[in-house]
């Protein structure tokens, strides 16, 4: 059988695309992306010790997204520091605890759901032996769901606390990552009305698009309400079967996040602005993260040579310090291939006297 011209040009275009969709970075790319991430990971791991020795209160931005970041480096193989991350454990778990009596009745965290949720996921991507903590804050997240679905946002600090699809998505995921089968039905209640809440609200920020995608994507994920998910389906880049809606809402806002990448190849927070390496990262473990992109395809690669271009020589990224710098640290690990861990014991004190003795020199 004779294939027609145009019939073959077309297959060929065809499969040039899906090679495109499927092939992996070149090796001398991964290897640049490897170096940024091992420079910036020990910086937020050191950063977010310094925070609990000067606080003693839970923070997301010091404890939550420094620990989200060394989850996804320790699964591709890249070098974390496990006692520190123990430490970051064990206090989040402690500040909360100390709260168990006012968590029950859905009080006494402040910040609310966005905070409660951020430190489950912290839990979750510390692997932490912390059972006690974990249910408590699912505990506190299932009494403050809003009777419209999904939770609200109790401080406004934008761009990283302002938004009631980051509260809402963020629940979700904590839900979903520790589940009490005495509490499955009303969960399962709660996802539903959660899903029809973040495919109904418009979205006006970078930081609407992107937990109103991964909020729609966490609650589709495989398994039902008595179905615990482990930390590693977050950013799976998984197949899933969605309901009509929230596919729907789902495709088109992935789009429209991918037309607002800039000139620069960065994203900005509001309409206008300049790019920033915080809502960069964000668009890019959301894209990543969720399978819409492959790390070869071009809008990622020109978003990772932002990124890279951000990055200063000791390992940190401009713009809201911690907070931008994990997620680009995220964004940029995304685009690796996972790999056995391997981690260093080396504990906060030997750090710290490092240091010392460096500057003594």
């Amino acid at each position: 059988m004779q294939i027609p011209w145009h019939a073959e040009k077309l297959s060929l275009a065809v499969a040039i695309s899906l090679l495109v969709l499927t092939m992996p970075l070149a090796a001398a790319d991964r290897t640049e992306l490897r170096k940024a991430v091992q420079r910036s990971i020990p910086l937020l791991q050191l950063s977010a010790a310094e925070y609990t020795d000067q606080r003693d209160c839970f923070s997301c931005h010091h404890q939550a997204l420094t620990s989200m970041a060394a989850a996804l480096a320790s699964q591709r193989g890249l070098s974390v520091d496990r006692k520190k991350v123990e430490w970051q454990s064990e206090f989040t778990a402690e500040f909360f605890l100390a709260r168990k009596d006012q968590l029950a009745q859905g009080q006494g965290v402040p910040g609310g759901p966005y905070t409660a949720a951020y430190a489950a996921l912290q839990l979750a991507a510390d692997r932490a032996e912390e059972g006690v903590a974990r249910k408590l804050l699912s505990s506190y997240l299932l009494a403050t769901a809003d009777k419209q679905g999904g939770w609200r946002i109790g401080t406004h600090r934008p761009p990283i606390e302002d938004s009631d699809f980051t509260a809402t998505a963020l629940a979700v995921a904590a839900l979903r990552l520790n589940v009490d089968a005495s509490q499955s039905q009303q969960l399962a209640g709660l996802l539903r009305d959660s899903t029809r809440w973040l495919a109904q609200q418009p979205a006006d920020t970078t930081e609407d698009r992107v937990f109103q995608l991964l909020g729609l994507y966490w609650s589709q994920l495989p398994g039902d309400a008595s179905t615990e998910l482990g930390w590693q389906q977050l950013f799976s880049a998984a197949s899933l079967s969605w309901s009509e809606q929230a596919e729907d809402v789902f495709r088109r806002q992935a789009d429209e996040l991918i037309r607002r990448q800039q000139d620069d190849g960065g994203w900005s927070q509001l309409d206008g602005g300049e790019s920033d390496a915080y809502a960069t990262g964000q668009a890019l473990v959301t894209l990543l993260g969720t399978g819409q992109l492959r790390p070869a395809q071009r809008v990622v690669r020109r978003g990772l040579d932002y990124l890279l271009s951000t990055q200063l020589a000791d390992g940190k990224d401009q713009f809201i310090s911690i907070a931008a710098s994990s997620w680009a640290t995220m964004a940029i690990t995304l685009a690796l291939p996972i790999r056995s861990a391997r981690s260093r014991s080396v504990s906060i004190r030997s750090v710290q006297r490092g240091k010392r003795a460096k500057g003594a020199d």
